[in-house]
């Protein structure tokens, strides 16, 4: 089995828009069908299901945009919820939010630390969370909102699935924040990163799928 490192696997994305001439925006619309089929199989099927997603302004969040959407097309009733302002994002991940919307979808931006008991209420009633907050470019300590929302989803008595890594765990060395989101599952893509090996963070990230 080869594992990586983050930077490893940041080459290797630019080595297949650079050098493969794949288009980002295709690497991650990969990467969010992969992240709605894991969520199809945990729920067995997803039409008619409640589904949480958390993004955040990254493309951990761009890969939740997609996913959403995605899912939205199998039947599933989705909210997003993002850690931040729809202003604050760009490239792959902005395309993936504005496609999601142009089918109707729905956001809810979280822009400090406000009152999440709406967020709560929300997630007692779903069938599934998905964690796309923060991937694997995360390291030392989770701050503020974020801190926030990894303790709600940990909090829920909702399966969670986590992408690419769960928030709060360093993708090098497994080390995890004491709020580190608890998954049931998650999909990582193209290689497993070595910080899913290690613990705590393998403790973390349930049971794994690596997706091409």
């Amino acid at each position: 089995m080869k594992l990586v490192l983050a930077e490893e696997m940041r080459q290797l994305d630019k080595y297949a828009e650079d050098e493969l001439g794949i288009p980002g925006l295709l690497l991650m619309e990969n990467a969010s069908r992969a992240v709605a089929d894991e969520a199809t199989a945990l729920l067995q099927d997803c039409f008619g299901k409640s589904i949480i997603i958390f993004c955040g302004k990254g493309n951990n969040g761009g890969d939740g945009f997609g996913a959403a959407r995605w899912l939205m097309n199998r039947g599933a009733s989705v909210k997003v919820i993002l850690a931040g302002s729809q202003a604050d994002l760009s490239g792959s991940a902005a395309d993936e939010l504005q496609y999601y919307l142009a089918g109707d979808g729905k956001v809810l931006e979280l822009l400090t630390d406000i009152d999440l008991e709406q967020v709560e209420v929300l997630c007692s009633q779903a069938d599934l969370l998905i964690d796309a907050l923060l991937g694997t470019g995360f390291t030392g300590s989770l701050r503020n909102l974020y801190r926030d929302l990894c303790v709600l989803i940990n909090h829920s008595p909702v399966k969670v699935l986590a992408v690419d890594i769960p928030t709060g765990v360093n993708a090098d060395t497994g080390e995890a924040d004491e709020d580190a989101v608890r998954a049931d599952a998650t999909v990582t893509m193209a290689l497993p990163k070595q910080g899913l090996y290690l613990y705590p963070g393998a403790d973390c990230a349930g049971k794994l799928t690596v997706a091409d």
